[in-house]
């Protein structure tokens, strides 16, 4: 899960009512989408292609 970066509301799978996760949780799957939008999920640098010899 990625993490967020500053607050965000949403409504979490299962749930009925929105509530606040807080910078630093890790956000749900189901809300990656709206946090990215928003500016609220953590910006992570893809891995680095590991370049080798094959053999």
């Amino acid at each position: 899960m990625a993490k967020l970066v500053r607050n965000l509301v949403g409504v979490v799978a299962g749930e009925v009512y929105p509530k606040v996760i807080l910078a630093g949780a890790d956000c749900p799957p189901e809300l990656e989408a709206a946090a990215r939008d928003a500016g609220a999920l953590e910006v992570t640098p893809a891995p680095a292609a590991k370049h080798g010899k094959g053999g």
